[in-house]
């Protein structure tokens, strides 16, 4: 890949980038369906981690309490907006 592919990839998010990569290889509709799930799975993972953390580690990485409450209210299978 050249370059400007490589930093255009970079930019996209993940489910655009598994898209690409699956298209690229050709890969099927049940690996594209295992892929969801196991990113549905990390998202939630990191939600619960995100809920553990206390108000002072929030503070360091730039995050108020109300940011991550509304962060980890929201359902598994929703992304980023």
């Amino acid at each position: 890949m050249n370059s400007t592919a490589q930093i255009q990839e970079s930019d996209m998010q993940a489910p655009a980038r598994l898209a690409l990569a699956h298209s690229a290889r050709g890969i099927g509709p049940v690996t594209r369906f295992f892929d969801r799930i196991y990113m549905w799975r990390n998202r939630a993972r990191q939600r619960r981690h995100l809920a553990e953390l206390d108000d002072r580690l929030l503070r360091d990485i730039g995050l108020s309490r109300v940011e991550v409450e509304h962060e980890i209210s929201r359902p598994f299978w929703r992304g980023e907006r």
